[in-house]
């Protein structure tokens, strides 16, 4: 949906990275057709009143979404200096995403006595991008051309064209579709059921530090806002709320599925959690952590050793020798393949 929104009215804010579609009035039932299937990325819609080049005002409808770490990789993705297209297009594309840039800057030129012929706005791409999207329809078995900004279906391509993105399209925008296809091809909701989740990979730059000091304790690594990321030794989470503060209690809810599902994937021999937020929110515990620190405990199975935080080692230099030895423990405790 959101690939499909790009390559047609879509945009991805730089500085938030949330998703942004504006359509005219007369869209508005596709508008929210498409604020409902984005229902994960709590979209606010608003309905107002733009000028165009004059004084007339024109009704628009439009959403924004939440700011999301996917559609921030989505950008970087779809965008350099001004929006294009990824090469990855080509191998990629397929008839929800078509339906959906279809809809957004396609139709259907129908003259008398002549046989219908579809029609795709390409004006804010590159020529390099249009023959990449030229590319992406043959991958999908429909042939057709550029010219003077638009991309062009001959007479057996349109009715292709119209069989293939039909199913999904719903009833307001039918008018979009083959005159012998619209009746004869029905809007399938099944197909708009999300798939399964994939997993967005990103790149993240670790910089070597070297010191020339005496404390090679602790070492820390800076990374973009939210990110998490993979080391040799596990996988290091970068997520916390506004100013550093503890998260509230419906902040811990929406992370906490995902924690699980990785910790399911990885399958730790032991888990550390650093500090009281991490220890207190997987064990479920009031406990503070120096009434603990250092214990073995355990979650589903998994041998868990809580200890504090580096940043709490910051200001108190005095508690590494505690650290240490928790670590130390937990070394030992990997040595015997992570059974107590």
């Amino acid at each position: 949906m959101v690939i499909g929104s790009l390559l047609g009215d879509g945009h991805i804010n730089k500085s938030s990275s949330h998703l942004s579609i504006a359509h005219s009035q007369l869209q508005s039932e596709y508008l929210y057709f498409k604020a409902n299937l984005l229902q994960e990325l709590k979209p606010m819609t608003e309905e107002l009143r733009v000028a165009a080049g004059g004084e007339m005002l024109y009704p628009v409808v439009r959403f924004r979404t939440a700011a999301h770490r996917a559609l921030r990789i989505l950008r970087k993705e779809f965008y350099q200096e001004k929006k294009r297209v990824p090469e990855w297009i080509v191998e990629k594309l397929n008839e929800r995403m078509l339906a959906i840039w279809f809809m957004d800057d396609g139709y259907i030129r129908i003259r008398k006595n002549r046989s219908p012929r579809a029609e795709i706005a390409t004006c804010g791409f590159a020529d390099a991008d249009i023959l990449l999207l030229l590319r992406a329809l043959n991958h999908l078995g429909i042939t057709a051309k550029a010219l003077r900004g638009r991309i062009h279906f001959g007479v057996e391509a349109t009715h292709l064209l119209s069989e293939k993105i039909a199913p999904f399209i719903p009833g307001s925008m039918r008018y979009k579709l083959h005159p012998d296809v619209r009746n004869t091809v029905p809007f399938n909701d099944t197909l708009m059921i999300p798939d399964k989740p994939k997993v967005f990979f990103d790149e993240v730059e670790v910089e070597e530090l070297l010191f020339k000091g005496v404390d090679r304790t602790f070492y820390c690594i800076d990374v973009e806002e939210t990110h998490n990321f993979v080391t040799a030794g596990g996988v290091v989470h970068n997520c916390r709320p506004p100013n550093n503060r503890a998260p509230e209690p419906d902040e811990v809810a929406t992370c906490e599925g995902f924690l699980h599902r990785q910790i399911a994937a990885i399958q730790p021999k032991v888990i550390v959690c650093l500090g009281s937020v991490a220890t207190q929110n997987l064990l479920k515990t009031e406990r503070k952590i120096s009434s603990f620190r250092g214990q073995w405990q355990e979650w589903r199975d998994i041998a868990v050793m809580p200890t504090y935080h580096p940043a709490f080692l910051l200001r108190n230099p005095a508690m590494k020798k505690e650290v240490w030895e928790d670590m130390k423990k937990v070394m030992e405790l990997l040595k015997k393949g992570g059974k107590k």
